[in-house]
């Protein structure tokens, strides 16, 4: 744990929508998408199966396996999208073809493992089959981010350096122009 920790014991379910805002995972990066998801995240085939589209740095990618997450990228997962735009972007698309000039195409694929961080984003479904894991895990997120969904939950008890408060009380005490990020955990119920 960090110094800017900050634990929601039994936060509102609401709370899972901050992962719809892109927060910070701390993780492997500089390896395929699908050894990142299964092995450094350890979703289960299950989790897995619900992701239909995912989209890196804002390409729509079909081959997990050739597909390398880097250091700061940009991750996006989601169940099936409505309308055509969403039949396009989701993996192994029977219109992929069309899409050529959008699908993720990657970078240097030699790059050694190592400890990084990418923004991750979840959407449709699947935000909330993973968001209380990710959350479970520990997710960074920014003072910006706290506050807006601290909002709706004024009265959530969170611990901050050992001790309790509420959500209000906390974010009373952080400027408006604060850019300091905090290490989010929350013991969401699946």
């Amino acid at each position: 744990m960090t110094s800017n920790s900050v634990y929601l014991p039994n936060p509102s379910p609401g709370w899972a929508l901050i992962a719809q805002s892109g927060v910070l995972v701390d993780c492997q990066v500089n390896q395929p998408l699908s050894t990142l998801l299964t092995e450094d995240f350890g979703l289960s085939p299950a989790q897995m199966a619900k992701i239909e589209a995912l989209v890196l740095d804002g390409s729509p990618v079909d081959d997990l396996s050739a597909t390398m997450a880097y250091d700061q990228s940009r991750l996006a997962l989601a169940a099936g999208l409505p309308g055509i735009a969403g039949l396009a972007i989701k993996k192994d698309s029977p219109v992929k073809a069309l899409r050529n000039s959008i699908t993720y195409s990657g970078r240097d694929q030699n790059l050694s493992p190592t400890k990084g961080r990418i923004r991750l984003a979840l959407y449709s479904l699947v935000l909330n089959a993973l968001a209380p894991f990710f959350l479970a895990r520990g997710v960074w997120v920014t003072a910006t981010q706290l506050r807006r969904y601290g909002s709706f939950y004024p009265q959530d008890v969170l611990e901050f350096q050992g001790r309790q408060t509420v959500v209000s009380q906390f974010l009373a005490n952080i400027p408006l122009d604060s850019t300091e990020t905090f290490f989010l955990k929350a013991a969401l119920s699946t």
